[in-house]
C-alpha cells in the first residue's frame, strides 16, 4: 500500500518515497507541446507539485516517469535541458528592496547550480538574460533553456492591504517578467503559475506569446482530483476508510463528493469539441482535503486552515465585502481577469481563491453563475464571516 504524499510537493520524492501520484502525465505531455503558459489555481490545488513534475521532465529523468502514461504512450525524446526554476513562495519580499536582493540570489544559486556564473549583480531581469544565455553557450541551440515560475503573485497579493507597497512589488515583478519576452528564441518552454490573474497590461506587459490556459477545459485536470482518480490511485484508501466510517465503499464516495468535490475553473467546451472528445471534463477535487481525509479516515473541514490565503481576509476585512451573499453571483470572463491592487471584485477574489466555482454559463448575458462547490467550504465560509464578524462586532453567519 503506497504512502499518502501529505506535504510532498516535490515530484521525485514522491515517486522515491513510493508515495501515491496521481498521473497527470498525460495533460502535461499536452502541454508541452506549446511554448509559454499562465496558469492560475487556488493555493493547495497542485500547482507546486506540476512544476515540480515538469521541471523533472524536462530534465531528462526517465526513470523517475517508469510507468506513467507519458513513458508508455509516447515517444518523448527526454532530452535533458537547463531549467530555471524560481519559486516566489521562497523569495524574500517584505520590502520592494529585499526582493530585489532575494531575486538576485536565486539567479545566482541557479548559475552556480549550472556552474555557469558568476552573474554581475545588475538587475534581477538583465541577471536572467545574462543566465539563460550562459546555459544556452554551455548546452547548445538544441538543448534550450526551461524557466518555470511558480506563485508569480505571492510579493504583491502578501502587501494587499498596502497599495504603496503592492504597487512597487507589481513594478519590480513586472520589470523582471518583461525580460522574458525578448528571450523567446532561447527558451524551449515557459510556464509561469499563480493564484491570481492579473491583467497582461499590469504585470505581464508585452509579453504576447504568453498564454493564459487558466480557463482552457483542454488543460481542465492538469491538477485537481477526478472521481476516476480517486478510484484508480486511492482504491486502497477508500476500502480503509470505508471501514474506518462504517460504510460501504459506494456511500464513501458519495460522502467525500459531498464534503470535497465541484470545482470547476474552465469556459464550456464549444460544442464540437465536446463531439470529438466526449462530455464535459469532470469536476475537481481539492487535493489537499482529500490527502488528509484518507490519511485520517476523518471528515473535517482542512479547507480553511491550509488553503485559506492571507490576502482574502485582507481584502474581505479592508473592503467590507459580504461573504454571506454568495447566492445568484456573477460575472462576465473579463471580470474573472481582473485582479490589481486598486480594484478587486468580490466574486473574482471568491472564485480566484476558491471559495466559489463555476456553476452555469448564462448565454444571454454571456455571464458565469457560481456557486459554492462543497461542504468543507461552506463550512469554511462560515468561519471567515465569525472572523470578520469578532472584527467589526456583527452577528455570526446562522
Amino acid at each position: 500500500m503506497k504512502k499518502i504524499s501529505l506535504g510532498i510537493q516535490t515530484f521525485s520524492k514522491i515517486i522515491n518515497d513510493n508515495c501515491i501520484y496521481v498521473d497527470k502525465t498525460k495533460y502535461i505531455y499536452q502541454l508541452i507541446q506549446g511554448n509559454c503558459y499562465f496558469f492560475s489555481r487556488p493555493r493547495r490545488f497542485g500547482k507546486s507539485l506540476l512544476c515540480s513534475t515538469l521541471k523533472d521532465l524536462f530534465l531528462g529523468k526517465k526513470d523517475l516517469f517508469n510507468g506513467l502514461w507519458i513513458e508508455k504512450n509516447t515517444d518523448f525524446a527526454w532530452q535533458v535541458h537547463p531549467v530555471i526554476h524560481i519559486d516566489l513562495l521562497l523569495v524574500a519580499h517584505r520590502t520592494p528592496a529585499e526582493l530585489t536582493a532575494s531575486l538576485m540570489r536565486h539567479l545566482d544559486d541557479s548559475a552556480e547550480h549550472y556552474d555557469v556564473g558568476p552573474l554581475a549583480h545588475t538587475t534581477p531581469g538583465e541577471m536572467l538574460k545574462k543566465l539563460t544565455l550562459n546555459l544556452l553557450k554551455k548546452y547548445g541551440d538544441k538543448n534550450k533553456v526551461v524557466l518555470i515560475i511558480d506563485e508569480y503573485d505571492k510579493p504583491i497579493l502578501e502587501h494587499i492591504n498596502d497599495l504603496k507597497t503592492a504597487n512597487e512589488m507589481r513594478e519590480i515583478l513586472k520589470a523582471f517578467y518583461e525580460f522574458i519576452k525578448g528571450l523567446d528564441e532561447y527558451l524551449r518552454f515557459v510556464f509561469i503559475t499563480g493564484v491570481s490573474r492579473f491583467s497582461k497590461t499590469s504585470i505581464f506587459s508585452g509579453l504576447n506569446q504568453l498564454v493564459d490556459i487558466s480557463m482552457d477545459s483542454r488543460y481542465a485536470h492538469l491538477v485537481g482530483y477526478t472521481d476516476e482518480e480517486i478510484n484508480i490511485f486511492f482504491d486502497d484508501y477508500l476500502v480503509r476508510t470505508a471501514h474506518d466510517q462504517q460504510l460501504s465503499t459506494e456511500e464513501l464516495k458519495n460522502k467525500l463528493r459531498f464534503w470535497y468535490d465541484g470545482y470547476k475553473f474552465w469556459k464550456d467546451q464549444p460544442l464540437a469539441l465536446r463531439s470529438l472528445e466526449g462530455a464535459e471534463p469532470s469536476r475537481l477535487y481539492t487535493p489537499i482535503s482529500i490527502l488528509k481525509c484518507f490519511d485520517t479516515s476523518l471528515f473535517e473541514n482542512y479547507w480553511f486552515e491550509s488553503a485559506t490565503p492571507t490576502v482574502l481576509l485582507n481584502i474581505l476585512e479592508k473592503n467590507g465585502y459580504p461573504v454571506e451573499k454568495l447566492e445568484y453571483m456573477e460575472a462576465s470572463i473579463q471580470e474573472l481577469a481582473t485582479f490589481e491592487p486598486e480594484n478587486t471584485p468580490l466574486t473574482t477574489l471568491l472564485f480566484q481563491t476558491g471559495y466559489v466555482t463555476i456553476k452555469s454559463y448564462n448565454e444571454a448575458n454571456q455571464n458565469y453563475l457560481f456557486q459554492v462547490p462543497n461542504q468543507e467550504v461552506k463550512e469554511s465560509l462560515r468561519n471567515i464571516a465569525g472572523y470578520l464578524s469578532q472584527k467589526f462586532n456583527e452577528p455570526v453567519l446562522p
